[in-house]
């Protein structure tokens, strides 16, 4: 019996810390987005030209969670 419970509250932890990593993708693509739309509120090339390397660097790490994370088969 304690051992099903402990197996039950491991596959529990895994999969909240699962749902933890799909978060910090989210946030990090929103933020991507957010520094995105800045970037399109200014007049200068060269500021926008730079938020926008900005957020396509960002970018690059929410893309690269999304293609490591586990999925539901």
């Amino acid at each position: 019996m304690n051992g099903d419970a402990a197996a039950f509250f491991a596959r529990g932890t895994q999969a909240g810390n699962m749902g933890d990593r799909y978060m910090r993708t989210t946030v990090l693509l929103a933020t991507v987005l957010l520094i995105a739309a800045i970037g399109q509120r200014f007049r200068v090339t060269t500021v926008r030209t730079g938020l926008l390397i900005i957020a396509f660097l960002l970018l690059c790490i929410p893309m690269w969670n999304l293609f490591t994370l586990w999925r539901i088969q």
